[in-house]
Parts: structure tokens; C-alpha cells; sequence
């Protein structure tokens, strides 16, 4: 049987090929419409960006016509204009239920308690004027049972400004977007956490409060929260490091709440195995307290959390949940690497859209090279085999750079990125060394957990080194990941760091890049040393006045 599933809502849309309850390709939208998160106005000048490329793009990359789908599966919160040309066709299932599909189907679990934590879900309620912002679910063999959610309740002004109120998410929203970031930019507030102190940390108690483990916040609650960081932002004298300690409030007690909402429902549940999914589970710091504070002995965290991540969900549920087919953890980890396989004549017409800009050279020791322009403090551009899906790059669509050079982390993101100086990189790591560079061998595969850096090892990592001396640690192994894997390996035998910087390929604002010419592009916009394209090694052409 095969599936297409669509997935978003009114943003981060996605599509994805199942066949037989296997994922064949996977791609988001943003990849290929070129706009962060396909965030855009509801209005008919924008209709055009709000075409499906993404379905084409996976049924081509499948080699499948859409005749050949047997049948199409989403979720009830999205955009109807992104499934407008296969509407009739599709099963829409709860928003919410979609996210935990897409957990416990590619978890190592045969059961678990599932959480989701988002800013909103499906819609319920007469004019459907309440929505879910948190559901507990436990799941088993091949069916999820809902245990229980909470809701929130609509205002009259459904646009981006909207902040859902019960909603852990909309908590996190609204001190994101009060200290002047934007909708969907919660990862900057987390970042600058780090450098925040606990002024505030007191004082939000009066925002919410936990009635047995559920939070709770009323639109009172939230609208007095927005009134007081704005009052406090237009009185203070270090605006900076008011907005610092804002975050690290928010942060404080967005990890707390969490930390009571699984204990919660591992009483419900006395589960070893938790599934966590929804926009919230992107917080590395909180995932890692989770794994940390709570009765849980196993946590697996769906790398494309966000509602990107729904269209495998809604296909997984079809296939397992609602046809009754017979689900068995996989034997190997969920591999994110879903878009197409570029070929060598792909990536050769590429190189000869750019002739006049670039010179390359092509190599069949392209690690060993590469590691050694790295090491010599080179920044490199690295593209390779199939594009992740999901908000991190991981070894694919990657920039690289040597961790030890404390240089590179601030030209980065001065320079190359032109992004805030405080956001940090990810160190990726080969899996054999992880514990004796952090404080954990638990392995975070996806970037989604934080770990300390051990102390004796800070000095060698100053580039991947937060403010905090933590990291969001990529755990790489041979098995998941050879050619990433095997770079590393080269750098290590260079270096004696078995570690390097990876930050995802594409500027400020901008979405990863996909395609080789899109490699090539931003990599002569970005002012990179160098570019890796397959066994290419690219530089710019050097100019002869």
C-alpha cells in the first residue's frame, strides 16, 4: 500500500511517501518554496506560495505517479489550501494524535506513554471555540489511546499575532515574541537563556498555576505576562540582559512544568518508555532534563517535532492504527534522511550553471581533504546524499568547522550566518567518544539534547562551548551515518578531536539549502572557504584584474 501524507498546519507543511509502513521520502515544504517555515499572510496575493511542491517533489523522488497512491492522509488543522488539489482524496486525522503517530511509529518502543506539548492542536467545542495545547497518550503494538488533554479557548483574532493561552507553547511564545524575537523563533529565546539570571524566575509563578501536574493559564494570566515584559523592557537600562533573564524565566519554568506533566503521566502510565512530540519537544535543554528528572527510563524524541513531522504521523496512523496492519520497532533508528539522491550528473550541471564563479576539483580521498582544510581553520560547506528532514541539519546539508578555533564561532555567526553572537553551534560527535567529551553517553542522534561539556575537555572545544559550558550535542555512528561518520573519523586521526562544528547550510531567515545549485549559490553569497558536493571539492574562482 502506498501513502501520501501532507502535513502542517498553517505553517511548516510537508509531504511524505509511505509504502507498506515504510518511509520512502519525506521532504518540507520550505526546502523547496524557499521561505522559513512556508510562513506567509492568508491572503490571494500569496496563493501561489501556497502550492504543493512537496508531494510532486516525493512522488518524483519515489518514482511514483499519483495514481499509484492508494490513498491520502493529513491532519485537521491545515491550511486547506495546501491540500486543496488532492482534498476529496484525503483522511484528515486530530492534530494531536498525528504528532504521537509520528513518535511511537518510529520509536524502539512496543509501548510507551506519549506526550505531546504544542501551542495549539485540533479544534473542538461549538463554533469550535476550544482547541488542545497538551494530550497524554499511551500506545501499544499498533494502537494509541488517548488518556487525556487540555484546552484552550479561541479569541477573535485568528492570525499569527494569536497566542493560545493553557498552552505550554503559547507560554513560550509569548515571552519569545515579548523580548522581540518572532513567531516560530522560540530556539532564540532557549539560546539566550543561558545568559539570564533568576530575577524573574519568582515572579512568573503568578502567570500559572499546576492543578495535579496539568498546567494551567488563563487569557488574563497570559495578557498580564505580555503587559509586564513590556513594562519591564521600556523602564530598564541593560535591555539586553533583561531580555536574557525573561528567557531564563520562561526556560526555568517551561523545564518544571514538564518535568510534572511526565511524572504525571508515568503514574497513568508506569511505562519505562516515553515518546515526545509537538513544537515543545524541540527544547534540547528540557529534553534532557526529562531524561534526567523523571521516572522514565527511555525517552526517544521525533526529530521533525514540529508540524512538518505530521505527514508521517497521519500516514503511519492509516497504515498501523486504522487498517490494523502489524507493527514492530524497527531494528535500526529512525533515519531522517528521506529527500532525493542527487546524482553525478546532477551535481555536474550544477557546477556548470556557476563555470565563470568556481574552479573544482574532484577526488576520490574527498575526506581526507576535507578534513585537512578543516583543520587548517577552513569553513566548510557539506552536501551530501539525501537532504534531513527536520529543523537540524545533521551531516547532509551542513556547514563545518574545526571546534578547537574559537575564531570560527564568531565568524560564523558574524559573518557567514549574520546572526545574534549569542546563539551557539552543535558539536557532532562519533559515538565511541561522546562520554569522554560530555557529561552523558546517552546518544542525542537528532541535536535534541543538551549536555555538559566535561571540564577538562572546555579548552579543546571552545567553538561548541555555550556560554553555560554546554552543548547540543549530534551523536554520530558508523551504522546510521558512514560518510559523516567517516569524516569525522579523518579529522580525528588529524587532529585527535573527534568532534566538529555543524551548523545547517543556509544564512539568517533562510531555509536549509537543497538542491546542489542552491549549494553552490550560497556558498558564493556566504563567503565559505570551501564547498563538498558529493566527491566535488569547490572554491571560488580566484579574479585576474
Amino acid at each position: 500500500m502506498k501513502i501520501l501524507g501532507l502535513g502542517g498546519s498553517g505553517h511548516s507543511f510537508s509531504a511524505c511517501i509511505i509504502e507498506n509502513g515504510k518511509i520512502i521520502s519525506a521532504i518540507e515544504e520550505e526546502r523547496l518554496n524557499r521561505i522559513k517555515h512556508s510562513l506567509f499572510t492568508r491572503d490571494t496575493s500569496n496563493i501561489k506560495r501556497a502550492r504543493n511542491k512537496a508531494a510532486n517533489y516525493c512522488l518524483q523522488s519515489s518514482g511514483y505517479h499519483i495514481n499509484e497512491i492508494d490513498i491520502i492522509t493529513s491532519n485537521d488543522i491545515i491550511d486547506p489550501r495546501y491540500t486543496a488539489k488532492f482534498h476529496d482524496k484525503t483522511i484528515f486525522f486530530n492534530h494531536h494524535l498525528t504528532h504521537a503517530s509520528s513518535a511511537y511509529f518510529t520509536s524502539p518502543f512496543k509501548d510507551a506513554a506519549i506526550l505531546v506539548v504544542d501551542g495549539n492542536g485540533s479544534y473542538f467545542g461549538e463554533n469550535n471555540n476550544k482547541y488542545e495545547t497538551i494530550t497524554l497518550y499511551t500506545g501499544k503494538e499498533n494502537k494509541i489511546h488517548k488518556l487525556s488533554s487540555t484546552y484552550g479557548t479561541t479569541d477573535t483574532n485568528e492570525s499569527f499575532e494569536f497566542h493560545p493561552h493553557n498552552s505550554i507553547g503559547g507560554f513560550y511564545r509569548a515571552v519569545t515574541e515579548g523580548i522581540g524575537f518572532h513567531f516560530l523563533q522560540d530556539g532564540k529565546t532557549m539560546g539566550l537563556s543561558s545568559y539570564g539570571c533568576e530575577k524573574y524566575v519568582k515572579l512568573f509563578y503568578k502567570f500559572y498555576h499546576l492543578d495535579k501536574g496539568y498546567f494551567l493559564q488563563s487569557r488574563s494570566d497570559l495578557n498580564r505576562l505580555k503587559n509586564f515584559i513590556k513594562e519591564e523592557l521600556a523602564t530598564t537600562d541593560q535591555p539586553l540582559q533583561t531580555k536574557a533573564d525573561f528567557a531564563f524565566a520562561v526556560q526555568y519554568h517551561t523545564e518544571e512544568i514538564l518535568i510534572k506533566l511526565a511524572c504525571r503521566l508515568y503514574e497513568q502510565t508506569r511505562s519505562p518508555n516515553l515518546c515526545f512530540s509537538g513544537g515543545v519537544a524541540l527544547n534540547s535543554v528540557a529534553n534532557t532534563r526529562l531524561l534526567n528528572e523523571t521516572p522514565f527510563e527511555n525517552i526517544y524524541i521525533f526529530p521533525v517535532s514540529s508540524d512538518s513531522g505530521c505527514s508521517i504521523g497521519s500516514a503511519l496512523y492509516l497504515y498501523y492504527s486504522k487498517l490494523g496492519n502489524i507493527w514492530e520497532p524497527a531494528k535500526t533508528p529512525f533515519s531522517p534522511f528521506l529527500g532525493k539522491e542527487y546524482s553525478k550528473d546532477d551535481i555536474q550541471h550544477a557546477i556548470k550553471l556557476f563555470q565563470d564563479q568556481i574552479s573544482v576539483n574532484y577526488t576520490e580521498d574527498i575526506d581526507q581533504i576535507t578534513s585537512r582544510k578543516l583543520s587548517e581553520g577552513n569553513i566548510v560547506g557539506w552536501f551530501q546524499g539525501r537532504s534531513e528532514i527536520g529543523p537540524r541539519a545533521l551531516g547532509n546539508r551542513s556547514i563545518l568547522a574545526d571546534p578547537r578555533q574559537i575564531k570560527n564561532r564568531y565568524k560564523l555567526n558574524l559573518l557567514i550566518k549574520k546572526r545574534e553572537v549569542f546563539r551557539p553551534f552543535a558539536p557532532a560527535v562519533m559515538a565511541e567518544y561522546q562520554d569522554q567529551y560530555f557529561a552523558s553517553n546517552v546518544h542525542s542522534p537528532f541535536m535534541l539534547n543538551v549536555f555538559p561539556i566535561k571540564k577538562e575537555k572546555v579548552n579543546q572545544l571552545p567553538a561548541v562551548s555555550h556560554v553555560d559550558k554546554t552543548a547540543r550535542v549530534q551523536t554520530v555512528t558508523k551504522s546510521i551515518h558512514p560518510k559523516f561518520y567517516n569524516l569525522l573519523n579523518s579529522f580525528y586521526s588529524i587532529t585527535q578531536i573527534p568532534v566538529l562544528l555543524n551548523t545547517s547550510f543556509n544564512t539568517n531567515g533562510q531555509p536549509i539549502i537543497e538542491t546542489p545549485a542552491e549549494a553552490i549559490k550560497s556558498f558564493l553569497e556566504l563567503n565559505l572557504d570551501y564547498l563538498v558536493i558529493g566527491k566535488f571539492i569547490i572554491k571560488k574562482r580566484e579574479r585576474r584584474d
